[in-house]
């Protein structure tokens, strides 16, 4: 999985392979943006754990690792036909390891 970095300036950068950054990272907030606004400032999204996440966004800023994910949105969670696809979602979870990287994702998107 490919980390995202959001620079100082608001841009982002796409570094190296890190799936062990978010061990322990939890909820801090929620974001309501499109998939496509997503997809244009962090590129293609990772898979998430195919139970109550369908796709997933590691991230780091400034103030730490962020995940950004559609928690319990997918047929992974609710079955097959009974989901709402990534393209279409638009309620978005933040996680990581404290509360100030929601400013930096929402600077990244023009939020």
């Amino acid at each position: 999985m490919k980390l995202k970095t959001i620079l100082w300036d608001g841009s982002v950068a796409t570094c190296y392979d890190v799936p062990s950054l978010v061990i322990g990272t939890h909820g801090q907030g929620d974001i309501t943006c499109p998939y496509s606004r997503l997809l244009a400032a962090f590129g293609q999204p990772a898979e998430g754990d195919g139970y109550k996440t369908q796709v997933e966004w590691i991230i780091s800023t400034p103030d730490g690792i962020a995940t950004l994910y559609d928690w319990k949105r997918g047929d992974c969670y609710h079955g097959k036909g009974n989901g709402t696809p990534p393209e279409q979602v638009e309620d978005w979870h933040i996680g990581g390891y404290n509360e100030r990287v929601i400013e930096w994702i929402r600077k990244a998107i023009g939020q």
